[in-house]
């Protein structure tokens, strides 16, 4: 539980940071910003889809990342398809 407070309370300093509003996140996330909204407050908890696009975005920041064009692509490659997961998730439970 406190790592995934620790995951919320990266976004949002990062979501700051950058700027960004709920909805820009939620959809960088394949979420709605209502969705984001509940998550952010503690009144649902993250999906292990959405857990793994949250840490794949916040990886995207590392000050440290040497990878090739290559490892670049595949990384973001696996935030767009956790994100189409998570929408085709949040639309087959509607």
């Amino acid at each position: 539980m406190a790592a995934m407070g620790n995951l919320m309370k990266s976004l949002e300093m990062r979501r700051l940071e950058r700027r960004m509003s709920q909805s820009e996140l939620a959809a960088i996330l394949g979420i709605t910003q209502g969705h984001y909204s509940k998550i952010s407050s503690g009144k649902l908890k993250l999906s292990k889809r959405l857990r793994a696009s949250a840490e794949q975005w916040l990886g995207s920041f590392s000050s440290t990342y040497e990878g090739s064009d290559s490892e670049r692509l595949k990384q973001l490659l696996g935030i767009i398809d956790a994100s189409c997961a998570e929408a085709m998730h949040i639309l087959n439970t509607k």
